[in-house]
């Protein structure tokens, strides 16, 4: 097999329904790794093997838990100290305020932004890239690409939002509205795309005072590819 990263680096964009397929497979693995508690905390596509023929995934197995913490044990960094690949960074992680299950959740939904669209939601230098996960609302993946359902970019932009709890209230909830895009579920998603409150409020004197640093570092909006 070889690594969802590899898989994308060759076109064209991958077909919806084999995206929703990969996607499927992820969701389930890492629902599975928080229902023991486990937090991964580096979801990307170089963590993600597609066992079977290279373009024709059978499964999706998920590597690299060097990151990982046990939820509400012991925290493995000291406050302030970043861990993560900056493009997949949830913004809580991205000023280094405690993660939790909905951390994972942001980095899938920006994996699945780009699998559907072909390209991440932001893009930039690290500090950069950092400030946008913190104050930039993403162009929503069906201005990237006009053939995506509603509902598929109801369920990434959910799992986008700045503020944890905006966010699906589980992994195993994400699963069940793609499941229930791909007919393996009945029933109507779950996931929304109307406007929300959603502006990441930073926890510690430590990431209020770098969200502050890292807001001088934003794009300007008309140097941003895509921005509306």
């Amino acid at each position: 097999g070889e690594t969802l990263n590899q898989l994308m680096h060759r076109p064209p964009v991958l077909p919806v329904a084999a995206a929703l397929g990969v996607l499927t497979e992820i969701a389930s693995g890492l629902a599975a790794t928080h229902s023991i508690g486990l937090i991964h905390r580096d979801v990307k596509p170089d963590n993600i093997f597609l066992v079977g023929p290279k373009g024709t995934p059978t499964c999706a197995k998920i590597f690299d838990f060097s990151f990982a913490r046990v939820q509400g044990g012991e925290r493995f960094t000291t406050e302030g100290f970043i861990l993560g690949t900056p493009q997949y960074m949830a913004p809580e992680q991205a000023v280094g305020d405690p993660t939790g299950q909905r951390t994972d959740i942001y980095a899938l939904g920006v994996v699945a932004y780009r699998m559907l669209t072909g390209v991440l939601p932001f893009v930039g230098h690290e500090a950069a890239l950092l400030a946008q996960h913190l104050y930039e609302r993403p162009v929503s993946p069906t201005v990237r690409r006009r053939d995506l359902p509603r509902a598929v970019d109801a369920i990434v932009m959910s799992a986008l939002r700045k503020r944890p709890s905006n966010r699906y209230p589980s992994m195993q909830d994400l699963l069940e509205d793609i499941e229930r895009v791909v007919g393996k579920r009945s029933g109507a998603v779950t996931a929304d795309l109307v406007a929300w409150d959603d502006v990441y409020e930073p926890m510690t004197p430590f990431s209020r005072g770098f969200a502050e640093k890292l807001r001088a570092k934003l794009p300007r909006t008309d140097s941003v590819p895509g921005a509306p």
